[in-house]
């Protein structure tokens, strides 16, 4: 960012109009610039000032105080919506992975099984590979056969999902 674009933002600083990535490209320059941070103090100041003028009270008048408090303030949202949006992403990421644990194991369950295979297999997939492999490979052919007949079985209603329901002629 450069002086001109910063001079730009000084006015929805003040106001509290910059989205979260202009308050922080902002907050960057104006700390490696010192005279656009003059510039945000004079105005900062005339606004305060302008802002405090009707108030009956007679409110604390330290501009460079309440500049610095500002500029603080604005970095703790900046860091807020970071961790917000982490937050959020990790959210979601576990939301999915429970999703799709749910999707398998109710598989497992639609079948009449218990959800312990379904674990174990799971289980086994990710921490022993080469363990499974080995149990898949002690499979015969008949059993092989078995597994993949179930498996398109299993798959048919979804293949079949977008078509419309075959009925039956009752005569």
């Amino acid at each position: 960012m450069n002086c001109m674009e910063a001079r730009r933002m000084i006015t929805p600083y003040v106001k509290g109009e910059l989205s979260e990535k202009d308050l922080e490209q902002f907050l960057k320059h104006i700390e490696q610039c010192s005279d656009c941070m003059d510039e945000l103090d004079i105005y900062f100041t005339v606004y305060q000032a302008m802002e405090r003028l009707d108030a009956e009270d007679h409110p604390d008048y330290d501009f460079k105080r309440m500049l610095k408090e500002s500029i603080h303030a604005a970095r703790r949202r900046i860091v807020f919506a970071r961790t917000f949006r982490l937050i959020r992403s990790v959210l979601l990421i576990l939301a999915d992975l429970l999703l799709l644990l749910a999707i398998i194991t109710g598989i497992q369950l639609d079948r009449g099984q218990s959800a312990e295979p379904a674990f174990q297999r799971i289980w086994l997939n990710f921490y022993h590979p080469i363990q499974l492999a080995e149990q898949e490979s002690e499979l015969s052919t008949e059993e092989l056969s078995e597994i993949f007949a179930e498996v398109i079985r299993e798959r048919e209603p979804i293949l079949n999902a977008g078509q419309a329901p075959v009925q039956e002629n009752e005569e």
